[in-house]
């Protein structure tokens, strides 16, 4: 049985997502590692829009999740890479409880054609779950596109709460100011919910994204934008006291693939 279906069906990420600036305590977001079976590229392609897109659409126009995204991995890349594909869910409160009958009624209500039996062969042919996991958004700013490309930042925290505290009132504002200089389409952070605890290599997940490969290679002028949003803040201090709140543990280099919003949302301007 596939487990992205009892986790709140994570398989694919954002089309012209619009999402206001602000700090959503209470929402949530899982992740799925997905490995494409060898041979099944083209296929799994088509299954994502075929059948994929159509339940996360559905879901998405009657509440139950707020967006889902799909983004390939570029780096790491290739057959020794764990995931081939990233895909985030969003949800504005408490994902749904999984229930298997829920998934009858949303098969035959987006009009896919498949029994649960059908759909669970289908998605085991083309691609493999590695891992699921659930986090609380922390910060979600910015407007994020098809196309974009984001750097995953994988992060070993030693102190959580100075760390979501300098990520909201120190870096927030400086990506604030790479959104309007262009450098950046969004911004996120995560924080590690399920599975949690000190053994695991990473507690928080941040997100930056550019609007295009070019940007994204040449990345952020950091420095600059610190001195200009913090022109009273020491940027030495600012440094140490960043090493002593988390380690990059890795970061993965992906690319949107797809977005799913609301029909009305993804409607207004």
């Amino acid at each position: 049985m596939n487990r992205r279906v009892w986790c709140g069906f994570v398989l694919t990420i954002l089309s012209a997502l619009t999402v206001r600036a602000q700090q959503q305590a209470t929402a949530y977001a899982s992740t799925s590692c997905v490995k494409v079976q060898p041979g099944k590229a083209a296929e799994f392609a088509k299954f994502q829009n075929d059948v994929e897109k159509k339940i996360v659409q559905l879901q998405a126009d009657e509440g139950e999740i707020a967006s889902r995204f799909l983004s390939q991995t570029l780096f790491p890349g290739g057959e020794e890479a764990r995931c081939d594909y990233i895909v985030f869910t969003s949800y504005s409160g408490i994902p749904p409880v999984p229930a298997p009958e829920h998934l009858t009624s949303l098969l035959k209500k987006a009009g896919v054609g498949l029994t649960s039996d059908a759909y669970f062969a289908k998605t085991a042919e083309v691609e493999r779950t590695i891992s699921v996991e659930m986090f609380r958004q922390i910060v979600l700013i910015g407007n994020v596109q098809k196309g974009d490309y984001i750097y995953l930042n994988f992060m070993k925290v030693h102190d959580l709460p100075g760390y979501l505290d300098f990520e909201r009132t120190i870096y927030k504002p400086v990506a604030e100011g790479f959104m309007e200089d262009g450098t950046f389409h969004a911004w996120i952070v995560l924080q590690s919910f399920l599975p949690g605890g000190t053994g695991l290599p990473y507690q928080a997940i941040s997100a930056d994204i550019f609007p295009s490969w070019e940007k994204a290679i040449k990345g952020d002028n950091a420095a600059e934008m610190y001195k200009k949003v913090h022109p009273n803040l020491d940027q030495q201090e600012i440094h140490d006291r960043l090493v002593k709140l988390r380690d990059l543990d890795h970061r993965y280099l992906v690319v949107v693939q797809d977005v799913t919003v609301p029909s009305t949302k993804a409607a207004k301007p």
